[in-house]
């Protein structure tokens, strides 16, 4: 399937975390790659690739940056990125919240916040979307202690954590926010000493966790994934553990879930990283496992069912990478898949990308919100010829948040008959017969457009 690319972003740096974010508020997107024992490296995503800059504040050389989350916290239509890890000389943790004001990255976390994060280790982060009650927020979940939900307003950077149900989360370390399951959306926690946690909004924006039936679900579940299902109007959840068997569940609600799993995608495996994405532009998705101390894994929606397709190049039998990333690095219409290694020595970050996505079509969809910003959590749903398949904008799984745009292969004939796009506040909107080949960028269509309004 894969051919590797004469593309070197890490430099040999072992990088730890990795988000695609608009930072500018002018529609740029830029790839921050987080690196332990260096500084952090900063690209401009172009139509001739990636593109150096510098960018002093987000360097962070004598940190490690383990985890990257990126959002519009105040309002102005550009992301903010939230940045964790921990001091390179010692166990302590770090973390900044940085926004771009005049052209120049400024720090908005409070000193005290900050040194509160410190105390208690390295944290995992994740971007929450608004909703009834709720404003849009990064979730940090450090090692240590109680997490955090950070907010900006004209008050300055506030933790809401308690008053969402969020505080008592610990130690997490992976994180999922899709609509899951038929709900309107699930934050998946999974916690390095309490497994896998459920939570859902109780429609007031607080959350409250649905234990119930899920306390046997692979209880060495490290990792998840949000999948298209092929059962109902909705996403499946994928689990890679530790140890042990993987599993593929699916139903309509978190309490009664079933196990799914063909036998060779349930086999055994370490896995640090799961990716749903449409690699070779056939029109099918592709499921790819990055695997430590074997062979990564690839699958395909193939005849009605998840099949094992050849990995080609990125097969690395070494299994030296750990972290993985699925994007469109040139504007190309092709998606890339990046690994790379979070160990130092441990092999360099690599780029493929599928040969026959080039003759294939495609179509990209980048849902924005009221603001301008990208709408982080929004569901987008392609149909073709009767068919329709889904993808949510990325909100990040503690390590890596992938670019925020829909992207569907077409095939060589496929026409896309219409888009639609639910917000995570509801509001609907749709685009009869779009075009392919080109990016979408949706505006909000207002909060009080109703799905019936807007057909």
């Amino acid at each position: 399937m894969f051919e590797r690319l004469a593309i070197d972003l890490a430099g040999g740096a072992a990088v730890r975390s990795l988000c695609v974010a608009e930072i500018d508020g002018c529609g740029s997107p830029a790839l921050l790659l987080g690196v332990e024992g260096g500084p952090n490296r900063l690209f401009a995503l172009t139509p001739r690739g990636p593109v150096p800059c510098a960018a002093d504040a987000t360097a962070c050389p004598e940190e490690a940056t383990t985890s990257l989350a990126a959002g519009d916290l105040d309002g102005d239509g550009a992301e903010e990125i939230f940045l964790a890890g921990r001091a390179a000389s010692a166990a302590e943790g770090r973390a900044h919240l940085l926004d771009l004001e005049e052209g120049i990255l400024r720090e908005r976390l409070a000193e005290e916040q900050a040194t509160a994060l410190a105390r208690l280790g390295e944290a995992r982060a994740c971007t929450l979307p608004a909703d009834i009650g709720r404003p849009q927020g990064v979730l940090v979940a450090p090692r240590g202690g109680p997490a955090g939900f950070f907010t900006l307003d004209d008050g300055g950077c506030r933790d809401l954590a308690a008053g969402f149900g969020l505080a008592e989360l610990l130690a997490a370390s992976s994180l999922l926010f899709a609509p899951l399951f038929g709900e309107r959306a699930v934050l998946a926690v999974f916690s390095e000493i309490g497994g896998l946690q459920l939570l859902l909004p109780d429609g007031s924006g607080m959350f409250a966790e649905r234990r119930r039936g899920t306390g046997a679900i692979l209880p060495g579940a490290r990792c998840g994934a949000a999948v298209p299902s092929a059962a109902h109007d909705g996403f499946d959840l994928f689990l890679g553990a530790a140890e042990g068997p993987l599993g593929l569940f699916t139903g309509l609600d978190a309490e009664l879930l079933t196990d799914v799993s063909p036998p060779l995608l349930a086999a055994p495996a370490q896995v640090t990283a799961a990716l749903v994405a449409d690699f070779d532009n056939d029109g099918a998705d592709e499921l790819f496992l990055c695997c430590r101390g074997e062979p990564n894994r690839l699958f395909g929606w193939r005849e009605g069912g998840w099949r094992p397709l050849d990995v080609g190049a990125a097969t690395l039998p070494l299994g030296a990478h750990e972290l993985a990333a699925a994007l469109d690095v040139d504007g190309d219409g092709c998606l890339e898949l990046l690994l790379f290694s979070g160990t130092p020595g441990h092999g360099e970050g690599v780029v493929f990308r599928a040969p026959p996505a080039t003759g294939h079509g495609w179509i990209r969809v980048l849902p924005l919100a009221p603001e301008g910003a990208p709408a982080r959590g929004a569901t987008v749903v392609l149909v073709e010829s009767g068919r329709c398949r889904r993808r949510v904008i990325d909100c990040g799984n503690g390590a890596v948040q992938s670019e925020p745009v829909a992207h569907f292969g077409l095939g060589r004939d496929g026409r896309p008959e219409r888009v639609e796009i639910r917000w995570p506040d509801s509001a609907y909107f749709e685009i009869v017969a779009p075009a392919p080949g080109r990016l979408h960028r949706v505006p909000h269509p207002g909060r009080r457009l109703r799905r019936d309004a807007a057909r």
